[in-house]
């Protein structure tokens, strides 16, 4: 089990998701044209 832990992070990370969360981080969402969901996101406490 454990290398499919290792597996899901680093499939996250290269997706620009939070290994934790499983959301897409900030700099993702930006990227996506988003920012303003990203913005509402950080201040709901959601996403850093």
């Amino acid at each position: 089990m454990e290398n499919m832990d290792e597996w899901l992070d680093e499939y996250y990370e290269e997706r620009g998701w939070d290994i934790e969360t499983g959301r897409p981080n900030k700099n993702k969402l930006i990227s996506l044209g988003l920012a303003d969901v990203a913005s509402n996101l950080i201040k709901q406490g959601l996403i850093k």
